[in-house]
């Protein structure tokens, strides 16, 4: 991540190029300072000196919050995964459980049990699949 610069500092320093670069200008162009000049000049340069600051600023703030964002995204995609491990190794042996109850409420001891059993199947099957389309990682 980038650190935040002294708005104060940076402006003196562009001030400084602006005052540079004005200088070699007029002396490439062999003319003499004024005021006039001279004051439109540093106006502009201060009113440039804010906007770049402003833009500079904007800049290491997204880059701040893109960096944070990725760690984001890395942890959470890390917890998605372990998750879905866990769900893995929680429902589908409760999934076979309740399936197997279905399958022998069914044959021996009643209709009413079996779908109950079933249902318990389906829900924890459900679970599962649900689990899996929206706990994708990213």
């Amino acid at each position: 991540m980038r650190r935040y610069e002294d708005p104060q500092a940076y402006v003196d320093r562009y001030m400084a190029r602006s005052a540079e670069t004005y200088v070699n200008g007029l002396r490439n162009a062999g003319l003499q300072p004024n005021a006039t000049l001279t004051r439109a000049i540093a106006e502009r340069a201060l009113q440039e000196a804010g906007e770049d600051s402003i833009r500079e600023v904007t800049d290491i703030r997204d880059s701040t919050i893109t960096a944070i964002l990725r760690d984001h995204t890395q942890r959470m995609n890390a917890i998605k995964k372990e998750g879905a491990r866990l769900r893995l190794w929680m429902c589908l042996p409760v999934v076979l459980a309740l399936s197997a109850g279905s399958w022998y409420s069914f044959t021996c001891t009643g209709f009413i049990m079996g779908m109950c059993y079933a249902g318990g199947a389906l829900a924890f099957l459900a679970m599962l699949v649900l689990g899996a389309l929206f706990d994708r990682p990213e």
